[in-house]
């Protein structure tokens, strides 16, 4: 277990290891750094997590891909892929929190669940406590089944349902469409048998 002094996360963290400095959410500007070599895998991580941090904290938040890291103190959170690192399976990360932020995982999936993880802790407050934080989930399918062939939910509703089940750290999303209370996607060879209320293909 981590720990009375551990982060606060949902689900809670495997392990925490206090020790380090605090890092502060300053009211300047939050960079998310990702290093060249990862640049391709963790870039689009990276612009997600900062969007999602900007809404939270309404400070400006900017992603940058460079290297070396930055002097330590500087509002960073690194984001940065640890290959090697594979006991706990793909969707494992570490968070280090000493001055800035980094977070590390085996995978591009680990690394976004550790950002859901940052976002948690600073949901709560402006500082994560200095440590060290090592998650893994529990099970290797977290999912949600939606009915929207019984109950239609708009595309908009799905939306904001799936970006909470991320947040949650949740990894599937079962969307039933139809059965024979409401067929509810266009069918263009069978347009009879939609119902009024359904989405587009687009959509």
């Amino acid at each position: 277990p981590p720990g009375d002094d551990a982060p606060v996360t949902v689900p809670a963290l495997q392990r925490w290891e206090p020790g380090g400095a605090d890092f502060v959410l300053g009211d300047g500007a939050v960079r998310v750094q990702v290093g060249t070599a990862d640049a391709d895998e963790l870039t689009d991580d990276a612009r997600t997590f900062a969007a999602d941090l900007e809404a939270l904290t309404g400070r400006p938040v900017t992603v940058q891909v460079a290297d070396p890291p930055p002097a330590p103190g500087v509002g960073v959170v690194r984001l940065t892929l640890d290959p090697s690192w594979t006991d706990r399976g793909d969707e494992a990360s570490r968070i280090t929190v000493d001055h800035d932020v980094t977070v590390a995982g085996p995978t591009d999936d680990g690394v976004f669940l550790g950002t859901r993880s940052v976002l948690q802790m600073l949901s709560s407050s402006d500082t994560i406590p200095g440590g060290t934080a090592e998650d893994w989930p529990g099970y290797p399918e977290r999912s949600l089944m939606v009915d929207n062939g019984r109950k239609y939910f708009t595309p908009e509703w799905a939306r904001r349902q799936i970006r909470q089940l991320s947040y949650l750290k949740y990894n599937q999303f079962h969307w039933h469409i139809a059965d024979n209370a409401g067929f509810r996607i266009e069918s263009r060879t069978h347009p009879e048998i939609v119902s009024p209320d359904h989405w587009s293909q687009e959509e």
